[in-house]
């Protein structure tokens, strides 16, 4: 009995061990299955396509490609994304990859596929008609590759587009048609191709449109419906569609820079409220500029230089709160210049340069810029004084006001120091010399050498040139500014010699001329400045002795000739005596007096008087006091033979 239980429990054990091996093993089949399905999706389809893709690469830059695409699994492919759940293909992206090679038809069997970018690679050929299949694209980019021929219609098919990308091929002829039926496409960049032709007006029903790239083509015309056109810079001529404003309601940025338009600007063109950039320079545009431009008050950037336009500047230009950017050069503008322009505070750059204004600067021209960085004027009939007042505008860093600076007869200060003026000085400015009586140019970045007429400036009080990058000799000529009180030429690159004629400014204060690279001696002339209380000739590389003629400059307060090559001894008549070491450190050769920190000179006769007082002196300090003393020793001793 006991036999046939142990039988039967034995049986149905085998039994339920035998049905859950049997389940274990149909989930692993059941997984397999789902694996093989899975795997046989993507190895089928989206395989066979990718690898017909890598037989189509004749080479790469980075060797990702031949080395990367050989495992099973495409989904960790570089370049490859797949999706998390059909584990299709949904991104190819071989941007930058350096490949060369052709674009094989198989591509158009990645039918999940949403994002194809193959920017700046060098792939040529045409682009399969296979590719329309791609019904899920929303963005293609084929960017700086070297495809040709005209751009295929069947883009039109790819109703999901909403980033079409060609920019930077040979592509050539017109722009097909069908492009413009993609109600979904927000941005068509074709620059830097050679397409021809006239711009479809069927780029009206892109409602959806925010930027077209059109420049560097070779286009002609372009249509009343533009819809939206950020930028275009191509050889378009004709005239931009007067009513434009009503196809670009909320149009920001407006290009038509660089082309051959004509005509009159479009009179409904200040009805774009939300402009901001207005580039319409570079073109053949007539008329005058309308009135009501003061509408655009969100505009930063106005350029519509190098046309033919006429009239005035409008009053409204000046009213604009937001502008930056005003150029309007190179016109035929008349007229004073509005005085509200010189009262912008966000202005930053007007360039009125090459028309026919007339009138003056304002007296508060600096102080109604605050944030001026470039000036351009030159080339008009202005006439007046500059006012002091732009020394004010402390970010100035481009200043040209052309002729008409040295036609400024009555010009009596100009004063730009502090800024970033970089170029050379204008050799006109010696042509000033009947009223400039102060230059100031300081602190700025100009370059070159002094030009020779500027030493015409006989009537020059003050000049300032300090801190550049001015370099050449000091001419002679320097003395021809014979009522000169101060100088000002340190912290530049100015070598060779000080000229005698150094001596002959008599009325000469201040003379800077620290930090440049001078040589030779200290002229003796200086000795005849009787004027002279600021000398400053340190950090060059001057050398042999200090002229005694110094010593005759009463009125010197302060002198600097440390940190050259000087030697000999240092003179002590005159303002000599109250000076100290810091005038004469780093010289190395230099001898004197004690308390100047340097060696006593051999055999010098000036030192000698000076020694022998020191002498005295000292002598007299030690033995004086021992005089007493000693009396009275002598005296107790003779006491002391009296007792005895």
């Amino acid at each position: 009995m006991l036999r046939h239980i142990l039988t039967m429990v034995t049986s149905r054990f085998f039994l339920l061990q035998t049905r859950l091996l049997l389940v274990y093993y149909c989930c692993i089949a059941s997984f397999a299955i789902v694996v093989a399905v899975q795997t046989s999706n993507v190895s089928t389809d989206d395989q066979s396509a990718l690898l017909s893709l890598k037989a189509s690469i004749t080479s790469e830059g980075q060797n990702m490609i031949f080395t990367n695409w050989s495992t099973n699994n495409i989904c960790n492919w570089a370049g490859v994304t797949c999706g998390a759940s059909h584990r299709r293909v949904k991104v190819l992206d071989l941007s930058y990859f350096g490949l060369s090679g052709t674009i094989p038809a198989e591509l158009g069997n990645l039918s999940f596929l949403v994002d194809l970018d193959f920017t700046n690679n060098s792939f040529q050929g045409p682009l399969p008609q296979e590719l329309a299949r791609l019904h899920r694209l929303k963005f293609i980019s084929f960017g700086f590759n070297n495809f040709g021929g005209t751009i295929p219609s069947w883009f039109g098919s790819l109703s999901k587009l909403q980033t079409l990308d060609l920019y930077g091929n040979q592509f050539s002829g017109s722009m097909p048609a069908a492009i413009f039926n993609l109600s979904a496409l927000q941005v068509i960049d074709l620059k830097n191709n050679h397409l021809s032709g006239s711009i479809p007006a069927e780029i009206g029903n892109l409602t959806l449109l925010k930027a077209v790239y059109l420049d560097n083509n070779k286009f002609e015309e372009i249509p009343n419906e533009i819809g939206y056109l950020d930028q275009v810079e191509n050889f378009l001529n004709g005239r931009i569609p007067d009513n434009i404003c009503q196809h670009l309601p909320n149009i920001q940025k407006l290009y038509f820079a660089h082309n051959k338009f004509d005509g009159p600007l479009p009179s409904t063109l200040w009805q774009c409220k939300q402009l901001l950039v207005l580039s319409l320079e570079g073109n053949n545009f007539t008329g005058s500029i309308h009135k009501n431009i003061g509408n655009l008050t969100r505009i930063r950037k106005i350029y519509l230089g190098n046309n033919n336009l006429t009239g005035t500047i409008p009053h409204g230009v000046g009213d604009l709160p937001n502008l930056e950017i005003l150029s309007l050069m190179g016109n035929n503008l008349n007229g004073l210049v509005p005085s509200t322009v010189f009262n912008m505070s966000t202005i930053r750059v007007i360039s009125i340069t090459s028309n026919n204004l007339s009138g003056s600067f304002p007296t508060n021209i600096g102080l109604g810029f605050p944030n001026i960085q470039e000036f351009y004027a030159s080339s008009n009939k202005l006439s007046g004084v500059i006012p002091k007042s732009i020394s004010n505008a402390s970010k100035l860093t481009g200043l040209d006001l052309g002729d008409e600076l040295c036609q400024l007869k009555n010009l009596g200060d100009l004063l730009l120091q502090g800024n970033q003026l970089s170029g050379s000085i204008p050799s006109c400015l010696g042509d000033l010399n009947a009223a400039l009586r102060s230059l100031s140019l300081g602190s700025n970045l100009l370059t070159s050498t002094i030009p020779s007429t500027l030493w015409r400036l006989t009537y020059i009080l003050h000049l300032d040139l300090s801190s550049n990058y001015l370099s050449g000799l000091l001419s002679k000529e320097l003395g021809y500014l014979k009522v000169v009180t101060d100088i000002y030429l340190s912290n530049n690159h100015f070598s060779g010699s000080i000229p005698n004629s150094i001596g002959s400014l008599t009325d000469l204060v201040i003379l800077n001329l620290a930090n440049n690279s001078l040589e030779g001696s200290i002229p003796v002339t200086f000795g005849e400045c009787p004027s002279l209380e600021f000398l400053d000739l340190s950090k060059n590389n001057l050398s042999g002795v200090i002229p005694k003629s110094l010593e005759a400059l009463s009125h010197l307060r302060f002198l600097n000739l440390s940190i050259n090559r000087l030697q000999g001894e240092i003179p002590e008549g005159g303002a000599f005596g109250h000076l100290s070491y810091e005038s004469f450190f780093s010289n190395g050769e230099l001898c004197g007096s004690p308390h100047l920190q340097v060696p006593l000179c051999p055999n010098s006769t000036s030192s000698t008087p000076l020694c022998q007082n020191r002498c005295i002196i000292t002598i007299l300090k030690y033995i004086i006091p021992g005089i007493p003393l000693a009396i009275l020793i002598v005296a107790f001793i003779y006491m002391e033979i009296d007792i005895a």
